[in-house]
């Protein structure tokens, strides 16, 4: 304790709830979370540290005794002054924290732009928004006076970056109408200590330049749409400017701590773009150069799916993002936009990537789609690579020594196997120690972060504990088999629940089975009533994790990605969890599963009602795989009929069916689906009996990968019954 502390401080401080928390969910509980800035290790290691000096200092009390009655007097005065302070400061804490908790849950009052009722003020409140932005994050705004084109500048200055703002000041025919103001230019440079100007084209970025351009204009046209929701949405785009604002200053801080050489915190971004865009040209190359493929260009979904994460700069914030995973909605929703003609795509004329040429989706659309979180399609995976200040004792620490390879990334593409060898190093911030004045909290250390919460928009990826191990062994592969640091954290005692409730529905109590029906778009096969056990394994939210280098950041979306296809697999259907399911239902289901009733069973041989004749299909068994081989999901449930495959064989029993779709980055589209088909044979002539199994034509193989590809993975099953029912006539 300190020299100023009683015992009654010291238990005041260390011993309210929230200082260890109890009730946090175990999810987050975890070195990838970004909800809990201490961190677990962090937790633990103050809670033995209070203890110890609790146990010391009740030690000491006892051997004393208290014979002089003022001094007791005296003691109790004092605490009753201390509990006093400390209820104050405690109520003020609880306030503060309830305020910032509210705005983490998205259930706080977001208030929107003060948009002036009066259009013709417009303009002028306009300008006067932007230089605020630029005063509250500590830059120095200049703006020169409107010309008579109604043309003007505003700069925003740091000690190193420089944002020249080029406005236009417009007025709509008839000449009644309220002026309009758009940004028609940025331009970014740095003002280097010694005097030179840092503004060539390695140092500047058209990106970068586009990036702000886009976002600034959406608020200025959000802000003159006049709409009843234009205020909320400009307040976001508003955040979110401020936001990166305050990213570019962390970054000019560093730059003008280290003179000349600080330039390459604005550079880092461009030299690894360079990377990156040679990994994807090569990989996009390899891909195209595929003689299985008919069209001249490269669909985005089967890249994600066989590459690697496509590295895009200035996609969500001024630094780089790698698009990870779409999902099939997801796909075509950007597909749709990419043929419309009406997209003004002309903000992005000089950001012209090589790498995405070939791809069916040009980098301009994805740029438009992805930027902003409304017009985001769902189901698209995003990881930023951010600078962030966490505490230096949680900063992980990198060994200088050979790391072992652990084969991550993979590069198995024809051709590729040389792209092994590209890396990038991420620029060493600095370890400045800083503390909080009067906190008491350990200095902060900035560490690059790979971000998969969009700086706290969205909870994270849901992954499997083995995949978060073996995250681990890539940022950490010397200790990841220790028994220390994270290898203590991960090995916590089963956790309630599995990894798919967590998916599936995280508010709900865990159940050990759920249900669905799938039901044909095209009403090709009868609906498909599905039961899925879920595997024991727990799971965790993965929100960022430290990187180094760019070798981790592709080694880690690989897993990361094979972990998206199955979530995103998982949920095209709605799940029920079998607790919750209506008792009828339930009975329901059990019937089916045992076995066909007598009057299915005749109806299904009369040829009746398709939807009402096929109970083999009313429950499938499902098992999801999760663990280290590529994810997979396996499809099992029986079809009655007395032939196989149309021949003279009567069969002494139903023919039971397994489908086993997985995701394998060696076939066409990324996706591979295996199917068996297995019946007993009756005994015939000379009474040989025994198991004889049917497998489906090379053209059914691809339509039923080309289906799961499109989204329709549980609809494979109906399209083998259909198969199946289609050689069988008897078996309709």
């Amino acid at each position: 304790m300190g020299s100023q502390e009683t015992l009654l401080s010291f238990l005041l401080q260390n011993a309210p709830r929230d200082r260890f928390p109890s009730d946090a969910s175990p999810q987050i509980l975890h070195p990838f979370a970004s909800s809990s800035p201490d961190g677990p290790l962090a937790t633990l290691k103050n809670l033995v540290d209070a203890s110890a000096i609790l146990s010391h200092t009740l030690q000491t009390y006892s051997a004393f005794t208290a014979s002089d009655h003022k001094l007791v007097s005296i003691l109790r005065q004092s605490t009753t002054l201390i509990e006093g302070l400390h209820t104050s400061k405690q109520d003020t804490h609880k306030r503060v924290q309830a305020l910032k908790s509210r705005a983490c849950e998205g259930i706080a009052a977001t208030y929107g732009e003060p948009i002036p009722l009066d259009k013709e003020t417009i303009v002028e409140w306009s300008i006067s928004r932007i230089e605020d932005w630029g005063r509250k994050n500590g830059m120095e705004v200049f703006k020169e006076e409107e010309d008579k084109n109604g043309k003007m500048t505003v700069m925003l200055g740091g000690k190193v970056l420089v944002i020249d703002i080029d406005l236009s000041i417009q007025r709509n025919a008839p000449t009644s109408s309220p002026r309009r103001i758009v940004v028609s230019n940025v331009k970014t440079s740095h003002a280097l200590p010694s005097g030179n100007s840092g503004n060539t084209l390695a140092e500047r970025s058209f990106s970068l330049d586009a990036f702000i351009l886009r976002t600034w204009n959406d608020y200025l046209n959000e802000v003159q749409k006049g709409d009843a929701d234009s205020s909320s949405r400009a307040g976001q785009i508003s955040r979110d400017i401020q936001s990166h604002l305050s990213y570019l200053m962390k970054l000019d801080n560093l730059a003008s701590s280290e003179g000349d050489q600080g330039i390459r915190w604005f550079n880092d971004t461009g030299l690894i773009n360079a990377v990156t865009d040679r990994i994807s040209k090569a990989e996009v190359d390899a891909l195209s150069s595929d003689r299985t493929f008919q069209s001249s260009t490269m669909n985005l979904d089967v890249f994600l799916s066989r590459a690697h994460a496509l590295a895009i700069p200035y996609l969500l914030s001024p630094t780089m993002s790698f698009l990870v995973y779409t999902s099939p909605l997801a796909y075509y929703s950007l597909l749709c936009a990419s043929r419309r003609k009406d997209s003004d795509l002309s903000v992005f004329q000089h950001d012209m990537s090589e790498a995405f040429t070939k791809l069916d989706i040009p980098l301009p659309v994805l740029r438009e789609q992805l930027t902003q979180r409304r017009s985001r399609p769902t189901g698209t995976v995003i990881a930023t690579l951010t600078l962030t200040s966490i505490s230096s004792r949680l900063a992980p620490q990198r060994h200088a020594e050979q790391r072992p390879s652990l084969g991550r990334p993979q590069f198995r593409l024809p051709g590729t196997a040389i792209l092994a060898a590209l890396d990038h190093t991420l620029a060493t911030p600095p370890f400045i120690p800083m503390k909080d004045s009067g906190s008491g909290t350990d200095p902060m250390q900035d560490v690059w972060m790979l971000d998969f919460t969009e700086g706290g928009h969205s909870s994270g990826i849901v992954m499997t504990h083995t995949r978060m191990r073996e995250v681990q062994q890539i940022i950490d592969p010397l200790n990841a088999g220790s028994g220390m640091g994270f290898a203590i954290q991960m090995q916590m005692p089963p956790l309630p629940g599995s990894w798919v409730g967590l998916l599936i529905n995280p508010t709900l109590p865990p159940s050990e089975r759920y249900i669905a029906t799938y039901k044909s778009p095209s009403n090709a096969h009868p609906p498909l009533r599905l039961r899925l056990t879920v595997p024991n394994e727990a799971g965790f939210l993965l929100q960022r994790v430290p990187v180094s280098s760019l070798r981790e950041i592709y080694g880690i979306l690989e897993i990361v990605r094979d972990q998206c296809w199955i979530n995103e697999t998982l949920k095209t259907i709605n799940w029920v969890a079998e607790d919750l399911m209506p008792e009828s239902e339930d009975e329901q289901s059990d019937e089916n599963n045992m076995g066909a009733p007598e009057e299915d069973l005749e109806a299904l041989l009369k040829d009746l009602d398709a939807e009402s004749a096929v109970p083999g299909l009313s429950s499938i068994s499902m098992t999801v795989g999760g663990g280290s081989p590529p994810p997979c999901i396996a499809l099992a449930f029986a079809v009655h009929g007395s032939t196989l495959g149309g021949e003279a064989y009567p069969t002494s029993g139903p023919r039971q069916v397994a489908i086993v779709l997985r995701h394998d980055r060696s076939r066409k589209r990324g996706l591979r689906t295996d199917v068996n088909v297995t019946a007993p044979m009756a005994e015939i002539g000379s009474g040989v009996s025994g198991i004889t199994s049917e497998r489906p034509s090379a053209g059914l193989m691809e339509e039923l990968e080309e289906t799961s590809r499109r989204g329709g993975t549980f609809g494979t099953a109906g399209k083998v019954w259909s198969w199946l029912t289609k050689n069988n006539p008897e078996a309709r």
